[in-house]
């Protein structure tokens, strides 16, 4: 036997029973205060730390999504703002680094640049997907470094550090509170003990289940507010933290699902060019994502809301259906509409218009896209019809000399040479001279014919004289041939001559313009001006006629008064010119070519434009 013990199991003996329930009392109530402190300690840790990770890779996740644009792009400023913002928003993060595929770093939030040993702490092996986690022991504490492949690890590794300060700071304040109410509950009174026992042990035990229920990632499991004392405090905190826990879990899931959907939006309008097929698919994606009764896609086109695309089925005559509109907008262009369909009894929350409106975003840059795609095809199928519309006027051109030449050249050669024959068999010289005098008429007359066709060809004047009075010559010549009132304005070319080549193209976009007044529009006037203004070069063919729509004449592109149009783009674009057309079909045609005098080899080389000629 243990000595001394035999005195103080006597002494225990002795105590009265109430002393006794009130030491059991006691005693007990300190234990299961300090286990229910050990217990809730370690599951919210534990339930903290796991939340902090989670967090830390769902900010990863949010940053490598975002700076993917970025890097890609080099926007190195846009990269260190979107750091900066988001570790402001984020008091648990302790630094975040952004590194290229070649372990260089593109941005960061630290003070000073990270040490070797930090950016050596936490390598992801190639290739993966999924965020790493490493924790690291640092002078301020714990720090759960997470690192995030961006764009598959193409892009670079985005690293996120999240400090466990905040948290243990939370562990600490609640783990003296647990205390602290174990210590006042253990103040009660002693004839209250078996009550207080029971008060106090059903709600610890409770709690133990709530915070066990936590651990295992289940926060449906709500703790009983028994009472308004310290316990029921800690009851309604602890629901208070399970309920926020549940929030951000759902909200991260959330953004998970809106990020997913908008991911497969973005796959499915990428795999082609074509718009009915990128708004079909994008239809069908949304019905599939949202479970929608139907959609439909309406576009803005001349001035109208054209319907585009539609999917799912419309609502019968008896139900009464739900709807709502998102804008296609890509950049600050509103392109049209998207409209879903849905019952009246599952209308549609604040967070399903959000995400909409950004697969409305989404669709409205595919639409975008599909729309710069089709005018390159169409201005490429023009240009290949100008090219051949050119190939056939020069063969036809060809055509018409050799016509030309053979009926009205090579027949007054013919007549000189029979001419000549009759002079050498002339019987007198009376005959012989008026053989002669015939001669001569029909050889000037051939000359003429010779020097015309030549004219047509390659005004003389143009190359003498220079534009303005090749083009003054030309304009008379013209409203004489057409009898058109016409009238030719020339101001500032006195000072010299435009380079060759851009006095050609001026005057072929005039006949052009001319040719086409005199064909399609029926006008009794025509005016041209040629104006040198400042550093440019305008021509401006102006008529009274029949206008036409510009647009449509432009995007019809097949006859031949479009190709016409788009002809005399095309030759101002290799002077580096601007064309521009006005017309109503009220009445009138303006065109407007202005041309920069120095092309960009001139501005290097320090040239001016060619100095006058002849």
């Amino acid at each position: 036997m243990i000595p001394g013990w035999s005195r103080f199991s006597s002494w225990v003996l002795a105590v009265p029973v109430r002393v006794k329930i009130m030491g059991i009392a006691l005693c007990m109530v300190g234990i299961l205060g300090l286990v229910v402190t050990v217990q809730v300690r370690s599951s919210m840790r534990g339930t903290l730390e796991k939340e902090l990770q989670q967090r830390g890779s769902a900010i990863a996740r949010d940053v490598a999504g975002r700076a993917t644009d970025l890097i890609l792009t080099n926007n190195l400023f846009a990269l260190h703002e979107l750091l900066r913002t988001t570790r402001e928003h984020n008091e648990d993060i302790r630094y975040l680094l952004v590194l290229d595929g070649a372990g260089e770093i593109l941005s960061h939030t630290l003070a000073a640049n990270p040490s070797p040993q930090l950016l050596m702490a936490n390598n992801l092996p190639a290739p993966r997907e999924n965020a790493q986690i490493q924790p690291l022991e640092t002078d301020e504490g714990r720090i759960y470094d997470v690192a995030l492949p961006i764009f598959g690890g193409r892009a670079g590794v985005v690293r996120v550090g999240m400090s466990e300060r905040r948290m243990e700071d939370i562990v600490g304040a609640m783990t003296r509170r647990l205390l602290g109410v174990t210590a006042l509950v253990s103040l009660g009174g002693i004839a209250a003990a078996l009550l207080l026992t029971f008060v106090l042990t059903r709600p610890i035990l409770t709690l133990r289940k709530v915070a066990q229920a936590v651990e295992r990632g289940e926060f449906s499991e709500k703790a009983p507010v028994w009472s308004r004392d310290e316990i029921g405090q800690l009851s309604q905190a602890i629901n208070a933290m399970t309920e926020a826990l549940d929030r951000s879990r759902r909200q991260v899931l959330r953004t998970n699902e809106e990020l997913s959907a908008l991911n497969a939006i973005s796959v499915t309008v990428s795999r082609s060019l074509d718009l009915g097929e990128i708004l079909e698919g994008a239809l069908a994606k949304v019905l599939e994502m949202m479970g929608l009764r139907g959609a439909r896609i309406f576009l803005n086109t001349e001035g109208q809301s054209v319907l585009a695309a539609h999917a799912g089925s419309p609502p019968g005559t008896s139900e009464q259906p739900a709807y709502a509109s998102v804008p296609l907008q890509a950049k600050e262009r509103v392109l049209g509409t998207m409209e879903v369909i849905t019952d009246e009894t599952s209308p549609l929350g604040e967070e399903d218009l959000k995400l909409l409106s950004a697969i409305g975003h989404q669709i409205g840059l595919a639409v975008e896209n599909a729309h710069l795609y089709e005018e390159v095809q169409r201005t490429e199928g023009l240009r290949r019809q100008l090219l051949d519309k050119l190939i056939t006027a020069q063969e036809e051109e060809r055509k018409r000399i050799a016509r030309e030449l053979h009926d009205e050249a090579g027949q007054a050669l013919t007549s000189i040479l029979l001419g000549l024959k009759l002079i050498d068999s002339a019987s007198d010289t009376r005959e012989a001279h008026h053989q002669s005098a015939s001669l001569r008429a029909l050889t000037v007359e051939t000359l003429e014919a010779l020097h015309d066709l030549a004219l047509e060809l390659r005004p003389s004047a143009l190359d003498e004289l220079g534009l303005a009075a090749a083009l003054e010559r030309y304009v008379k010549d013209f409203g004489a041939k057409h009898r058109l009132g016409v009238d030719f304005q020339v101001h500032g070319f006195d000072g010299g001559r435009l380079p060759p080549s851009m006095e050609t193209t001026l005057y072929r976009i005039a006949q052009e313009a001319l040719t086409n007044v005199a064909r399609h529009a029926g006008a009794a006037n025509v005016s041209v001006l040629v104006e040198r203004r400042g550093d440019s070069a305008i021509l401006i063919v102006e008529d009274d006629g029949r206008g036409f729509d510009v647009e449509r004449a432009l995007r019809r592109g097949r006859d031949e008064g479009s190709l016409g149009l788009f002809g005399m783009r095309e030759r101002a674009v290799l002077i580096d010119g601007i064309v521009t057309i006005e017309s109503q079909p009220s009445g009138g045609s303006t065109i407007l070519v202005k041309v920069p005098l120095f092309s960009a080899g001139e501005e290097q080389n320090g040239q001016n434009p060619s100095p006058p000629r002849g």
